[in-house]
């Protein structure tokens, strides 16, 4: 497996930028691959619940992670595109949308590392 360094704070930012430019797009996408667990082990980590302990891993295992793409799914081609205002492209196309590089992947849209 290949190891990907991801700039956690830029992909949060591309998401407030996403937000803000389209509530609607964030509203009607379910996030999910490797950065949903990473923001869902923050959230627990955040919640401190003894049910739930966070893994404790050595600064190495932290980078790594089976995936880090941002990916969203929910919606067919036709609904990404009246939420990103502009057709959307083939499968596999890279565009920009409010400074984040996304794609479109069948049923969802992955953002890649810029």
């Amino acid at each position: 497996m290949a190891d990907r360094n991801y700039n956690w704070d830029a992909i949060r930012e591309d998401l407030k930028r996403i937000g803000t430019r389209n509530p609607d797009f964030l509203a009607n996408m379910v996030l999910v691959g490797g950065a949903a667990c990473w923001y869902y082990r923050l959230a627990l980590s955040k919640a401190n619940d003894a049910d739930f302990p966070i893994p404790v891993y050595t600064p190495d295992e932290e980078r790594v992670w089976l995936s880090k793409d941002l990916d969203f799914m929910g919606e067919s081609s036709e609904e990404i595109g009246q939420l990103i205002g502009q057709p959307c492209p083939p499968m596999g196309t890279l565009l920009e949308y409010a400074g984040a590089t996304l794609q479109w992947i069948r049923h969802h849209v992955a953002q890649l590392p810029g």
